[in-house]
Parts: structure tokens; C-alpha cells; sequence
């Protein structure tokens, strides 16, 4: 069938009881499947998967563990590499929702138990409608979670994360009523749109199998034009990050059986990603915005710090009480440790976006509102990446295994660095105290620092290691007229240790530093002039003599 254009189903399923185990393509059984495989050996789901392909009008299904040879390392390889172009080829995709029982029994006829109702048709309402009679329930008790998707096993499963999404169409299978989801849209068969309230968290994560509609997961940005130089901190660019981290929270709470498929499970939405936008994946984050993909961190629980003598807020609470602390999944990848592969996943802790709804916000009334903005933003450093490489290969090449084989992939990042030995908060009062000197509009301002580390692994401590530096990636300047805070400056990075290799860096955590500046006059007449005056002002030098110095990291 080679060269051949033909149009085909792929399935998406759940193994369901491991003690009856679904029939598999193995080496051993390779030669009789081309033969045949018997009817009767095949698990619920696939013969009823085979009958709706049929009764479709298509002669061919996608089953992958009767298209890939199971225990073939090789073959497992490299099917999964073709994954995004297996699923995003098909005509359609067969989800079901439960994993397989003995038998999967016939559906019941819908109009059964909502009556298709006949009357004349007016201007607003329909001719033919459904209308379920009030004497009898909804449909049965065990059935409530019809409509929520959290609640399908299949959407806690990792492996279908990708399926689903790769897919151009989903028809979801094992409710009373089909349902069918597109790229836009998402309908049961006889209640018409299906809409599910409350699918992202206030920090802008989504619910653990709650699906946010496919749209929302591929951002518009993927498409925009990259002969223009990309700007970190344009809403595009925030919107991007928010949506991908989004998207990789949501797949890092699905559950898999092996934790060693975490990495290869996901390759196939890295590469559609690559080809709809024309990016560079590198392990979990993007070259092209590298700085903003590299800063994401692990939150939850409270996050707290006590460095270089600033005053520390406390991070986050946790939403769920009582969830004993630990992990739930190791991580068994060989990934680079900036990458949210490297680290497990914990039972009490996520992975999350470094800016949140306050600075996405805040870039949002800077770029849509009037003159002058209620927030003036003003970029003042971003690093930048310099270069990566994969093992044997040239720098800056990207091989075809690399989306799901990243073992010694490194990046060079061009940083400032400070030692956490290094007491930030005094030489932040020398520059404060040479501000406040300078003249009389800046006489009588104060300061106020808050700092959060955020541990990668946050079960080993709170607190920097001794010999880690702080490498800053962000840093911009908001400037308000009168409010509570006046002017911030807000700092964001990681935090390095050595590696064991000379010249090489490890990530163990990240952090946030916000300064709130308060004590000048702001107005709408000058609330522009006292913005780019304060972006002037450093507070950090890598000049000779001071503690910062600006370095070519090498991250492994």
C-alpha cells in the first residue's frame, strides 16, 4: 500500500483489566497476523471499534497494538515517531470513553428515553426537536458523568492526551448518546453543543481531564510571522507560553502504565506544534522562545525562601488538603534538567507558567488601551539562548529522533549570575540609597522586595543550595498611575548548580523577585516621563567590581 492514497479510522482506548490482557501484535505472532487474526480473539472494544469503521463506509482501522510489534524495541521506535502523522492523517478517530468490559453490549436506541417530538416549525424554534419527559431521570445514576470529561477514564490516560488532540475528528464512544468533537466544535448526537463550565483554574492551568477544546491548545501565535523578530514579553508571546505550559500541565497529570513512555507519549504533539508554527522543540521547551519556555517552575504547596537575606513571601497553597506529600511518577527519562521531563511528578505539586493572569493583565492594558495605558511596561533585560546541541550532531541541527530522545541535548544561554552567597538585599539598598541622591524627584521613595524560591525538587528543602548562583532571564518595569504600587520591577530566572562536566550548569529550581516602588508623583501628564526614568535605573550591574558578572552557561 505504499504511495497509495487511502482513508482510514485509528482507535483510542484504554487496556482496561490487566488480568485480560488485549490481544497484541508480537514478534512471535507476526508471521500468523499476516495471515489472519481470529475474530474471536479480539477484545470488545476492537470488534465494536471494526463495526462502527464499517458501518462508517471505511475498510481501514488504526489499532496500534495490532499495527506495532509490541515487544520489538526497534518497531516500537519508530512507529512512535510517526504518531502526529498517523493520527493527524486519519479520517477520524474512535475514542472510548470506558475500558473495554466482556462484552460491549449494542447501544440502546436514544429516542427511547428522549422522545423525538414533532410540531410546526416557527422563525425561532425548530420543527423536529428532542425533549426529555420529566417523569423519568436524566439517565441512571452510574451514567453522571455523561458530560464531564474529567470524569471519562479515557481522558486520565496520558497516552490518549495526543491521540485526541492529533486527531482532526473524535467520535466518542460508550455513553448512552454518540459524541463528536472537531477542531472547533464539540456535539451529542441529539442534545445538539455540549459546553462544560469552569475548564481552567484562577492560575490558568487546566482541570486534570477537562479539555479545554482542541483550539485552545494550539495557540494562534503558531502562525505568526517569523520574519519579525520575536518579542518575549508581547502578549503573543505570553499567550504562547501560557497556552503550552497548559497544555504540558494537563498531559503531566494524566496517568501511564509505563513511566519510561512520559517523553515519547508527548512527541507527537511537539511535532505538531514544529510543523503548524515552524519552532524548534527542545525537550519541553521552544528555541525560538526559549526564555519564556525555560521559566517554569513547580508549585502547590508554599513555596518559601530565605536568600541572600530578602524578605520572603510565602508561595502558594495547595487546592487539595489532605493528599499525602510524595511523588506519583518518577522521572526515568534521561533529560536535561531544565526540562519538565527531568523532574518527577509529584502528588501535591504541578509545573506552571513563571508570569501569571497579573502580568499577562498588565501586557494586555499596555498593548489595547488608550494614551496614556494604565500600565506602562518596559522591558529591561532578557537572556537570551545562544546556541544548542544534540549528541553527534552539529550545532543548532535538530534530529528527527528529537522529540522523544533528548539524552544529552544541552543549550548555551547568555545570563547575568549571582552567587546566593552574594547578599542581594544590601547591594539593592546601595542602589536605592544612590537613587534617592540623585535628585529631588526620587528623594523620598521606598522599597519593598519579595522573593520566591522555587525549588525543582520541593521535597528536598526551601531554601537555595549553598553553592548555587541566581541567573537572570527576565526582567521588565511596570509603572502605574496612583495606585497601591506605583512602579515594580520584576525579575525572574533559575537557580544553577556545576555539573559534574567542567564549564557545565545544572537547574535545580527557579525564582521571582518583585521590588515595589512607591513614594513618587505619578499622573496622567507624567506617568510616561517617570516610567522611562525609572527604567534607567539598574539594579544589577555586571560592571567591573561588582557581584554580577554575565556568563555563556552551558545547561545539561
Amino acid at each position: 500500500m505504499a504511495n497509495k492514497h487511502f482513508e482510514y479510522l485509528v482507535l483510542s482506548h484504554m487496556w482496561g483489566d490487566p488480568e485480560k490482557p488485549h490481544l497484541k501484535l508480537e514478534v512471535d505472532n507476526l508471521a500468523a497476523f499476516q495471515e489472519s487474526i481470529s475474530w474471536y480473539e479480539l477484545s470488545s472494544v476492537y470488534r465494536e471499534a471494526i463495526r462502527v469503521t464499517l458501518e462508517m463506509g471505511y475498510k481501514y482501522l488504526w489499532i496500534d497494538s495490532l499495527c506495532i510489534i509490541q515487544n520489538s524495541t526497534t518497531d516500537w521506535k519508530y512507529e512512535a515517531r510517526l504518531m502526529a502523522t498517523v493520527y493527524g492523517n486519519a479520517v477520524c478517530n474512535l475514542a472510548f470513553l470506558f475500558p473495554s468490559m466482556s462484552e460491549t453490549p449494542l447501544r440502546d436506541d436514544p429516542r427511547v428515553w428522549n422522545p423525538c417530538l414533532l410540531r410546526e416549525a416557527t422563525p425561532t424554534e425548530l420543527g423536529v426537536y428532542i425533549q426529555h419527559p420529566t417523569s423519568l431521570p436524566r439517565h441512571p445514576t452510574n451514567d453522571k458523568v455523561w458530560l464531564v470529561q474529567r470524569d471519562w477514564p479515557l481522558f486520565s490516560r496520558a497516552w490518549t492526551f495526543q491521540e485526541y488532540l492529533l486527531a482532526p475528528r473524535t467520535l466518542l464512544l460508550g455513553h448512552k448518546n454518540l459524541m463528536f468533537q472537531c477542531s472547533h466544535h464539540f456535539y451529542d448526537e441529539l442534545l445538539g453543543p455540549v459546553t462544560e463550565a469552569a475548564t481552567i483554574s484562577r492560575d490558568g492551568t487546566p482541570y486534570r481531564g477537562r479539555a479545554m477544546g482542541k483550539w485552545r491548545y494550539f495557540p494562534e501565535s503558531l502562525t505568526q510571522d517569523w520574519d519579525q523578530e520575536i518579542l518575549m514579553s508581547s502578549l503573543t508571546t505570553l499567550k504562547f507560553a501560557t497556552d503550552w505550559q497548559a497544555c504540558v500541565t494537563e498531559y503531566r497529570s494524566r496517568a501511564l502504565t509505563k513511566a519510561s513512555d512520559r517523553v515519547v507519549a508527548f512527541a507527537g504533539i511537539a511535532r505538531a506544534y514544529t510543523n503548524m508554527g515552524a519552532l524548534t522543540y527542545l525537550a519541553g521547551c521552544w528555541a525560538e522562545y526559549f526564555p519564556v519556555t525555560v521559566l517554569w517552575y513547580v508549585g502547590g504547596m508554599v513555596a518559601s525562601a530565605s536568600a541572600a537575606g530578602i524578605v520572603v513571601q510565602k508561595g502558594e497553597v495547595v487546592e487539595e488538603e489532605g493528599v499525602e506529600k510524595g511523588v506519583c511518577e518518577k522521572a526515568v527519562q534521561n533529560a536535561p534538567t531544565w526540562s519538565q521531563f527531568s523532574i518527577p511528578i509529584y502528588t501535591r505539586y504541578r509545573t506552571k507558567f513563571m508570569f501569571d493572569e497579573d502580568e499577562m493583565n498588565s501586557r494586555l492594558r499596555f498593548e489595547t488601551s488608550g494614551d496614556p495605558p494604565p500600565v506602562l511596561w518596559h522591558d529591561i533585560h532578557w537572556s537570551y539562548l545562544d546556541s544548542f546541541q544534540f549528541p553527534d550532531q552539529p550545532m543548532d541541527e535538530f534530529p528527527d529522533a528529537g522529540f522523544a530522545d533528548f539524552e544529552g541535548l544541552q543549550v548555551s544561554l547568555v545570563v547575568p549570575m549571582l552567587s546566593v552567597r552574594v547578599s542581594w538585599i544590601k547591594e539593592l539598598e546601595k542602589t536605592f540609597d544612590t537613587i534617592r541622591s540623585d535628585g529631588v524627584l526620587d528623594a523620598d521613595v521606598s522599597w519593598k522586595p519579595e522573593f520566591i524560591y522555587f525549588p525543582d525538587d520541593p521535597l528536598a528543602g526551601s531554601s537555595p543550595p549553598k553553592n548555587s548562583v541566581l541567573a537572570l532571564v527576565s526582567e521588565f518595569q511596570l509603572c502605574r498611575v496612583p495606585g497601591i504600587n506605583n512602579v515594580e520591577r520584576r525579575l525572574a530566572g533559575l537557580v544553577l548548580v556545576r555539573g559534574e562536566r567542567r564549564g557545565t550548569w545544572r537547574r535545580v529550581g527557579a525564582w521571582k523577585l518583585k521590588v515595589k516602588i512607591t513614594g513618587m508623583e505619578i499622573h496622567d501628564g507624567n506617568v510616561r516621563h517617570v516610567a522611562e526614568r525609572w527604567s534607567g535605573y539598574k539594579l544589577w550591574d555586571v560592571e567591573e567590581g561588582e557581584k554580577w558578572w554575565m556568563d555563556r552557561v552551558t545547561l545539561i
